[in-house]
């Protein structure tokens, strides 16, 4: 009777994993492959009770058990059908940007998923991006208006950590957050605001979300200067 190699490789297994648990004494072990009624089947003795298990080729579906004996092909680089230039040109386009300097442009995976993650710079502002490499969906987005931290772009030509006039209220931060976005106060699902301490001066942490899309601002409380936003799409 000729036996597929599959049951021999099977049968090959079984018994390795015999013998490294000390179960494969010549007396009380038997195993060999048997056909009845054209199901190949496999057969094993130990301690003179016997146990059977039916064989099915591959490709075949096992009736025992309803699993699918299927060989799987050898898995190979996963490619991708967004390349790096387009998600730089995506992440761009989304910032309202023609050009930026790219401190960061490199492939990775995030939770089973290649992803693109981008950091760049412009007009005092860090962004990170990362972005689907399968899709070009965005889905992170952190800005870090830096200048506003360390006063260079202040108007008047003060440090920021001096300025102290025109002291805002969480309301106001909530509405500099939401127009920031372009986004209604009656479209979110909830916003949530509370002061907090930032580089030693007071802020307020703006949290909110539309569909599924969270969005989280740090404003200075003094001015109602955007620190920093960030946009995690689920």
């Amino acid at each position: 009777m000729k036996i597929a190699k599959n049951f021999f490789v099977l049968c090959a297994a079984v018994a390795l994993i015999l013998v490294s648990v000390h179960m494969c004494v010549a007396d009380n072990f038997n195993m060999k492959v048997v056909e009845q009624n054209g199901i190949a089947k496999l057969q094993l003795t130990y301690n003179q009770k016997q146990y059977e298990v039916a064989l099915t080729p591959v490709g075949q579906t096992n009736v025992q058990t309803g699993a699918n004996t299927q060989a799987t092909a050898p898995q190979t680089a996963q490619t991708t059908a967004v390349t790096l230039e387009q998600a730089k040109n995506i992440a761009l386009k989304d910032a309202g940007l023609t050009s930026a300097d790219f401190i960061k442009a490199k492939q990775d995976f995030d939770d089973g998923r290649q992803i693109f993650e981008l950091e760049f710079r412009n007009d005092g502002k860090e962004y990170d991006y990362d972005i689907d490499a399968s899709t070009g969906r965005i889905l992170k987005t952190d800005i870090d208006y830096y200048n506003n931290i360390f006063g260079s772009n202040n108007q008047n030509g003060q440090s920021a950590q001096q300025t102290t006039a025109g002291a805002i209220t969480a309301a106001e931060a909530e509405n500099i957050a939401l127009k920031d976005a372009g986004i209604a106060k009656s479209a979110v699902r909830y916003i949530y605001s509370h002061n907090d301490k930032e580089d030693g001066r007071a802020v307020y942490e703006v949290e909110f979300a539309l569909n599924n899309t969270k969005y989280e601002y740090q404003i200075d409380a003094s001015n109602g200067k955007i620190y920093d936003k960030d946009i995690d799409r689920d």
